[in-house]
């Protein structure tokens, strides 16, 4: 019904930029979804199995993912013996092992606000990049013995940023064929 915005003066992560929105959810004890402003191909569809996925689960994050042939720089999903989501590790943070791994973040997550804003307050910056990741947050939220699952989009374009002129063009391409199909 509303729409705020808050500014994040700072850029020191995804994680700082999402602390940013802490006051506006004071009080609030419901789901909060984390989506990237350069995800254009993300269908409400998606939102809405991520959102069922998250409830079904009784988890405390859902991580929205994709696999890809080519993962290039996206961030890994790393699961563990009992294919649970374990944590997300950046691109420039990963091991050589670990960039084999296909099944990527797209940075489409749904929390549970108390869960997600407590986890915040741990986060620290000790990374390549000297930032707070968001990802972080699945790693703290599993360590404290909380449950975090994974809705994996049978679309992978659905997962694609736009950060160049050449993944414009690619999106662009994408949507047209969708339209296309679809009328």
């Amino acid at each position: 019904d509303r729409v705020e915005f808050v500014l994040q003066e700072k850029q020191l992560g995804t994680g700082h930029a999402v602390m940013q929105t802490e006051e506006l959810f004071k009080g609030f004890d419901g789901e909060v979804l984390v989506l990237c402003g350069d995800m254009p191909l993300v269908s409400a569809q998606t939102l809405e199995n991520l959102l069922s996925e998250h409830r079904q689960s009784n988890a405390a994050a859902t991580v929205l993912t994709v696999e890809l042939e080519d993962p290039v720089k996206y961030g890994r999903i790393v699961r563990g013996e009992d294919n649970q989501v374990e944590k997300i590790v950046e691109f420039v943070d990963a091991t050589s092992r670990e960039r084999e791994i296909k099944e990527v973040n797209t940075a489409a997550y749904c929390f549970n606000a108390s869960c997600l804003f407590l986890s915040l307050r741990k986060l620290t910056s000790d990374n390549i990049q000297g930032e707070y990741y968001l990802t972080d947050v699945i790693e703290l939220l599993k360590r404290g013995g909380d449950r975090v699952s994974a809705y994996k989009s049978p679309r992978p374009h659905e997962g694609v940023g736009i950060n160049s002129r050449e993944e414009l063009l690619s999106a662009e391409k994408i949507m047209r064929e969708i339209l296309s199909a679809s009328g």
